[in-house]
């Protein structure tokens, strides 16, 4: 199954992004930690609206996906840095960053940093019925 979160996590994971340990989908592996020296990401589908240009037929889809950055508890990466290469990664392949960071939370049952936020691309297409 392939879907929009999917696509990114699969991107991300084979992008050489420095620091990036792995991207997961839905759903953190809770088998690995992040290491001191990397950073996890889960991607999650947040909405999807659709618009249309007249004649009653879809023409361009709004895809909004939240990002989730978990940090470990003892990390030894740059969160800044980390955070504004990401960002750039996104608006590179074609994403715009909508929501903006609202700080750094720590994770109440590992006490691990984490920050989230929101990007969104308007997919283009021609659905005939």
């Amino acid at each position: 199954m392939s879907t929009v979160a999917k696509q990114v996590v699969d991107l991300l994971n084979s992008s050489n992004l420095p620091k990036l340990h792995k991207a997961y989908s839905f759903a953190v592996g809770t088998s690995e930690r992040t290491p001191r020296d990397s950073v996890d990401i889960l991607v999650s589908e947040v909405n999807f609206d659709f618009t249309e240009s007249g004649s009653n037929q879809y023409t361009e889809q709004i895809q909004r996906l939240a990002i989730n950055v978990f940090y470990s508890k003892n990390t030894k990466v740059n969160m800044n840095e980390f955070e504004h290469s990401l960002m750039s990664f996104f608006v590179a392949n074609g994403w715009q960053i909508v929501a903006s960071f609202t700080g750094h939370t720590y994770d109440p049952n590992s006490g691990e940093p984490t920050i989230s936020f929101q990007i969104k691309r308007r997919e283009k297409w021609n659905f005939k019925v």
